[in-house]
């Protein structure tokens, strides 16, 4: 009887460490270890990665990039457009993830994540990159 317990917590520990590795590398704060991309309130924009578009992000969406599967080994040289082709800004990764890239008008921020939305762009600046409100 003892031996099947053994046994059972032999297995037990083993799905366990499998689970976990299986779920990928987490951050202290427990996010996936990735590049977080939110556009909350920019024009829709690309993230280009030497040359090539990596990810499309339209106003009010987000995505997550993961090392190794959806992004090579760093340091990371980014560029962030707009549809027209206009440089929203340019940025470099290279440290530890999560990282997060936030699009907030036509600025382009970033820093360790979760991160806070920042400064709300200015009121002559309508929310994603449409024409501002007309003033009389």
């Amino acid at each position: 009887m003892l031996r099947v317990r053994g046994i059972a917590s032999g297995v037990l520990a083993a799905l366990l460490v499998a689970g976990c590795a299986l779920a990928g590398p987490s951050s202290p704060t427990g996010e996936p270890a990735a590049l977080h991309i939110v556009n909350l309130d920019g024009p829709d924009v690309s993230v280009v990665l030497g040359g090539a578009v990596i990810a499309t992000v339209p106003c009010g969406g987000s995505t997550a990039l993961a090392p190794g599967t959806q992004l090579p080994g760093q340091p990371w040289d980014l560029t962030i457009r707009t549809a027209g082709g206009e440089v929203l800004g340019s940025v470099s990764i290279a440290g530890p993830l999560p990282q997060g890239i936030l699009v907030r008008g036509h600025c382009v921020l970033t820093g360790p994540w979760p991160m806070t939305y920042g400064p709300a762009p200015s009121p002559l600046e309508a929310p994603c990159g449409t024409s501002p409100p007309a003033t009389g």
